[in-house]
């Protein structure tokens, strides 16, 4: 959320932080992806694009498994931003049932050829590595087909990165001992319909030519009160799984030629159905990008960089000057920028983040979050997460501006040999048992546990047993 706060006195207060708890949202409209990963106001997916328009809103990423196997481009990411128009109905979680996508349906009908609402990446093997891979993954056990399937669902693995919501408001407040009447503003409104989206990032130049204009208001707030304007509401693309990309690696240009015109299975979102192990044709799509495709796309800075920071949905509006008991006082217009946000945690997008090593893949997949909501010491208690049956490391990993307070941490598995549960505690960094002695985090710290070192061979069914709480910085 975006907010400025005009103080009916001289001087306008400063600037303050909130936070906003998920039971306070209507879980109809946010819908958890998975165990609370993150939340989606739209359950769509796409397939890859091809045209030569939407080579310009691509880029070929290294992936952790393409550099552990072969430093040529035929095996990574692709990542893109679709137009509207591309995004297809994904009913493959149960949950998706339980909400209404008319307004997500009307909102592309109404913008069809606009992008950066989100993106998606696939993961991608050339077929003419297909052969060495599989001699490379054999030694191991492995296969190629679980590359593109989800390792908890079976599901695929395009994954979906959606712009946040947000609104933008002009909080109005009163800090005397009696009422005031706020009588009129001057306003701006850039008029649309409630599904037609405007990029916003220069706010300032599309209000230039639009007429100012006289409304009344007529409304009495009462001492030391508060009247919030809604003046915008979007999507902002400055999420912190978006900014996460930034730090991937390009191909190279000159390498990416190599693939051009060759065959490429990529992650499909609709997995067809299949009995014990499937073939790549039930779990991928075939395409050749010509070359002319591969040498339009564009780094993934160039690219993150180049799409709308912002789009606002509907009408958005501009107050220039209120009218308070017979005194006209003057509005700044907001920032292209926000100064400040107030920031909507919903519980699972604020918290830790447990991350598994997946030995298959080679490459460390994200679980969801750890302790979430628990954002206060009051709040302490312990939590139980699903590991899987034979992970080889895990981590907790502290990515927000939060500090993680970490009392005891333990693992509770099933003995394959004798079918007995069993319970072993980390005894490292004050984590043995729940003693208020803590192991901290703060932001861009992590935990990381081999689980070799403390589990049996014969250990299955792992979950980590967890107790703890967080602070918001």
């Amino acid at each position: 959320m975006i907010g400025k706060k005009q103080k009916l006195t001289k001087k306008i207060s400063k600037n303050k932080t909130f936070n906003q708890k998920s039971n306070e949202y209507d879980d109809k409209t946010l819908v958890r992806d998975g165990e609370g990963n993150e939340f989606t106001y739209v359950p769509k997916l796409a397939s890859l694009q091809t045209s030569l328009d939407d080579a310009k809103y691509t880029s070929f990423l290294k992936s952790e498994a393409s550099s552990y196997y072969t430093q040529e481009p035929t095996l990574g990411e692709i990542f893109q931003f679709p137009k509207l128009s591309s995004l297809l109905t994904y009913d493959g979680n149960p949950d998706y049932k339980q909400i209404t996508i008319g307004w997500i349906n009307n909102i592309i009908s109404h913008n069809p050829s606009q992008r950066g609402l989100v993106a998606y990446t696939y993961n991608f093997v050339a077929r003419s590595f297909q052969s060495q891979l599989a001699k490379l993954l054999e030694p191991r056990g492995m296969e190629i087909y679980p590359l593109f399937l989800d390792g908890c669902s079976g599901g695929t693995t395009v994954r979906r990165q959606a712009a946040s919501p947000y609104v933008r408001f002009l909080d109005i407040w009163n800090p005397s001992n009696s009422s005031v009447n706020l009588e009129s503003m001057e306003r701006q409104i850039i008029s649309k319909d409630s599904y037609t989206l405007t990029e916003i990032d220069q706010r300032d130049k599309l209000f230039e030519k639009i007429p100012t204009e006289q409304f009344e208001l007529k409304i009495r707030i009462p001492p030391n009160q508060h009247l919030f304007i809604l003046t915008e509401f979007g999507f902002d693309n400055r999420a912190i799984q978006l900014a996460d990309y930034l730090g991937y690696s390009n191909f190279d240009s000159n390498a990416l030629s190599k693939i051009s015109d060759q065959p490429l299975y990529i992650s499909r979102p609709d997995v067809k159905s299949f009995d014990n192990e499937p073939r790549l044709d039930q779990v991928t799509s075939t395409v050749q990008l010509p070359n002319e495709f591969i040498t339009s796309t564009k780094d993934i800075k160039s690219l993150i960089n180049g799409i709308p920071k912002r789009l606002a949905v509907g009408s958005v509006l501009n107050i220039n000057s209120l009218t308070v008991n017979g005194k006209k006082i003057k509005i700044d217009p907001p920032l292209n920028e926000p100064q400040f946000s107030l920031s909507a945690y919903f519980d699972y997008g604020s918290c830790p983040y447990l991350l598994v090593f997946d030995s298959e893949k080679q490459i460390w997949k994200e679980l969801g979050t750890v302790l979430s909501g628990l954002d206060s010491a009051n709040l302490q208690q312990t939590k139980l997460y699903q590991l899987g049956n034979k992970p080889i490391k895990f981590k907790i990993q502290e990515r927000d501006p939060e500090i993680t307070y970490l009392d005891s941490l333990s693992l509770i598995y099933k003995d394959s040999q004798t079918n007995e549960l069993k319970e072993v505690f980390y005894t490292a960094d004050k984590l043995e048992k729940i003693d208020h002695e803590y192991f901290e985090l703060h932001q861009g710290e992590f935990l990381e546990i081999d689980l070799g070192k403390i589990l049996p061979s014969t250990a299955s069914d792992i979950k980590l047993k967890i107790n703890g709480y967080y602070e918001l910085i």
